[in-house]
């Protein structure tokens, strides 16, 4: 495990998280590249446009400029995180079975999802990891509440007004494994206390895969071949 004390991190590999701009030509249809950046990311590239950028290619590689992986890579990968964020949402019990996967292996630690955001109606959104927000769970008991029932909660996400002082937000039942919604009930502390925390979460791994949906996918085949596996046994 990596929180047992606050000194200690996991250790990140370098490649997992720099861009390269250098994508390898998977074969050409007609007038496009077909293209992979090595996270694994599929784009098509007309060949008009490379030329008129003179885009440097050497035998089965092309290097793209900043402009044209933005606009290109960015869009797949937009488009593509946004589903794989309802399907990491939907399978998240499967996930918390198998947390483990998520704490050692760096690939899925960084996962990033778009409701997995804390945020102030002033301080703007913070934004975080997976591994990093179960880290917390795990280690720091501030992140564990109890509802009336005495049920213990894992909180995953704050928002609320800092003017008005409202707050509210989503937690993880660990008793009934499902969402549910939490508000002042059950965040005592105000949400000046909660964002402070959820931004200590988001600057100790600042760190972006290029695309998570591909790492969300593999993530959860790993947990439903390891639950299959359990039911055959």
């Amino acid at each position: 495990m990596y929180l047992k004390t606050k000194r200690k991190k996991l250790r990140i590999p370098p490649g997992l998280v720099e861009i390269d701009f250098k994508m390898k030509i998977m074969g050409e249809t007609g007038d496009d590249f077909q293209l992979a950046t090595s996270s694994g990311v599929i784009i098509s590239l007309k060949k008009r446009i490379s030329e008129i950028n003179s885009l440097p290619i050497s035998g089965k590689s092309i290097v793209l400029t900043e402009t044209l992986y933005t606009r290109y890579v960015h869009e797949v990968v937009k488009k593509n995180d946004r589903a794989a964020s309802d399907r990491l949402l939907n399978a998240f019990e499967l996930v918390m079975t198998n947390q483990r996967e998520v704490l050692n292996n760096p690939s899925f630690f960084l996962i990033r999802s778009n409701w997995l955001i804390s945020g102030g109606s002033i301080s703007g959104p913070l934004f975080y990891c997976l591994g990093s927000l179960i880290e917390a769970w795990l280690y720091d008991k501030r992140f564990t509440i109890h509802d009336v029932n005495g049920n213990k909660i894992n909180v995953v996400k704050v928002g609320g007004s800092n003017l008005s002082g409202v707050i509210g937000g989503l937690g993880w039942d660990r008793e009934n494994r499902r969402f549910v919604e939490l508000d002042r009930r059950h965040l005592s502390g105000g949400l000046h206390f909660w964002l402070t925390q959820f931004s200590t979460l988001a600057a100790r791994y600042p760190m972006k895969l290029e695309a998570n949906f591909i790492d969300i996918d593999e993530l959860l085949k790993i947990c439903r071949e390891k639950s299959e596996s359990i039911n055959v046994q």
